[in-house]
């Protein structure tokens, strides 16, 4: 599925994927209530003021 038809939970679920796929620091959910569409139009600064230690 693309990521621009995800669910806000398959959002978190990829968070949680990428977390422990790359070993990083557990990301506050509250910052990525969003849905796939959402995600994709985040730029890399709007990700990395969501998830500073990415």
């Amino acid at each position: 599925i693309q990521p621009s038809l995800w669910s806000k939970e398959d959002v978190i679920h990829w968070l949680r994927w990428a977390e422990k796929e790359y070993s990083l620091r557990p990301t506050d959910e509250s910052k990525f209530e969003m849905n796939g569409k959402a995600l994709c139009i985040l730029t890399k600064d709007d990700f990395r003021h969501r998830a500073p230690s990415s």
